[in-house]
């Protein structure tokens, strides 16, 4: 059965697809296995205020494999899918204590406004 959570692969990123479906894990559980985290360089002229929402699929190596971006405003999307590809992750042991690829909400707050 192909899964429904599937998303494409990166391209230009290099990391290894997963050997099985990810599992789905939540937001908050997946943040804290963060080890490595780059911020997005914003365009200078980036406006407004609000949340970045993004699927990403985190192999068993801890590395960033795919990312869909559920809400986010299209003039920075270059930048954080830049920032996020090189995000790594500890590797997440469910199983047996056997690494397994993880299908996780990303959410990315973001305030433009001059005071």
């Amino acid at each position: 059965m192909k899964n429904r959570f599937a998303l494409p692969p990166l391209s230009g990123v290099g990391a290894r697809a997963p050997l099985r479906d990810p599992i789905s894990v939540g937001a908050n559980v997946q943040k804290e296995l963060l080890q490595f985290a780059v911020r997005p360089d914003y365009p200078p002229d980036s406006e407004g205020a609000g949340r970045i929402l993004l699927a990403v699929v985190i192999n068993e190596e801890g590395a960033v494999y795919s990312i869909r971006f559920l809400r986010c405003p299209p003039s920075l999307r270059a930048s954080v899918k830049a920032a996020v590809c090189q995000w790594r992750y500890k590797p997440n042991c469910l199983y047996m204590h056997e690494a397994v690829p993880i299908l996780t909400i990303v959410v990315l707050p973001y305030n433009f406004y001059r005071i």
